[in-house]
């Protein structure tokens, strides 16, 4: 398993992030150094930049991968009406991106995963769908 740590650094630093940003992104709960992280993503505008686990028991994909793999019906679209805004249903017709959490049956996911959808072009727009699944059993903490 990739340490969490040691991956987001190196891709933070692929990011060139500027210290301003790394301070936009601790006052939103997002760790660069991703200390004390079951997992970590990170979409910057329509790019997963990062995506790592650091615990057993606990799935995290880019949701346009976790489609593919998993076969979601039950999920995709359920708890939100797409006709609900106009911005709820441009995301449902142009996914650009989101993440798909899941922790497994009895999985004690104790140290939070991370999740942030980063814009750093300015009058940009991301259109995500992000699904979430505790299974039966489970404990799961998320900082988004």
């Amino acid at each position: 398993m990739m340490n969490v740590t040691d991956a987001l650094e190196e891709k933070m630093k692929e990011l060139k992030l500027t210290e301003e940003e790394k301070k936009r992104l601790l006052m939103t709960g997002i760790d660069v150094e991703a200390k004390d992280r079951a997992g970590s993503f990170f979409l910057c505008d329509h790019t997963v930049s990062q995506c790592v686990i650091n615990q057993e028991g606990l799935e995290l994909l880019p949701i346009q991968t976790a489609l593919e793999k998993h076969d979601l019906k039950d999920y995709y679209w359920k708890l939100l009406q797409p006709e609900k805004d106009p911005f709820t249903k441009r995301a449902e017709e142009h996914l650009e991106g989101g993440y798909f959490i899941r922790a497994l049956p009895g999985a004690k996911v104790t140290f939070p995963v991370q999740a942030c959808l980063f814009i750093r072009m300015d009058q940009f727009t991301q259109d995500i769908h992000n699904i979430i699944i505790a299974e039966e059993g489970s404990e799961l903490h998320i900082i988004t």
